[in-house]
């Protein structure tokens, strides 16, 4: 285990604990909880899940390691919690609220096909991983200042899109087309773009 997407998961008493970290590591998300780690020849305590985020969510037993001892309510949890995730994936729902920590599930974020109308982001943030955005909704507020903002997959920008004012690296490979107005943070340092755009960027100034 500890690929995308990793959870750990805890029963204590009848509050149903759920620990994550972006990196995906069983390990780091247990230790920053403060969780006690199983220990050998006692009862499972904590239980690891994950799940790839493709097709459908799997069986219990492809989801959960050591499902059988698994109680069900904590089952039953982290089943929903990885049909959100699908959903997030697929239709861009539950990024506002469910998955709103944009730091704990920014791997969730970098898996999002679409985001929904009046997506909203951190203020501020280094990385912004929208790595397999396929498209933008009207009206997108991206935060006002980003170090790097990856839209790799995007192959066009909406009219009158507003890109971070303070920005030092943006990749936009993928884009075929320059919409009318568009203008990039003027202490942009790396653009990635194809090189017919970025000649016609050259020609408009």
């Amino acid at each position: 285990m500890c690929d995308f997407h990793s959870t750990a998961w805890r029963l204590l008493g009848q509050e149903i604990q759920m620990a994550h970290d972006p990196n995906n590591s069983h390990s780091d998300m247990i230790d920053k909880a403060g969780w006690r780690v199983n220990q050998p020849h006692r009862p499972i305590v904590i239980f690891e899940a994950e799940w790839s985020g493709d097709g459908d969510v799997p069986s219990n037993g492809s989801l959960i390691r050591n499902s059988g001892e698994c109680p069900e309510k904590l089952v039953a949890a982290i089943r929903r919690h990885y049909e959100k995730l699908k959903e997030a994936i697929s239709e861009g729902k539950h990024l506002g609220t469910y998955f709103q920590e944009f730091e704990k599930y920014s791997d969730v974020w970098a898996r999002v096909k679409a985001l929904p109308e009046g997506v909203t982001f951190p203020a501020k943030c280094d990385y912004l991983d929208l790595s397999s955005l396929t498209s933008l909704p009207e009206g997108v507020t991206f935060p006002a200042k980003c170090d790097y903002l990856d839209l790799r997959s995007l192959t066009s920008l909406p009219e009158g899109v507003t890109l971070p004012a303070d920005l030092k690296t943006l990749d936009l490979r993928s884009l075929t087309s320059l919409p009318e107005g568009v203008t990039f943070p003027a202490d942009l340092k790396t653009l990635d773009l194809r090189s017919d755009l970025k000649a016609q960027l050259r020609n408009r100034k």
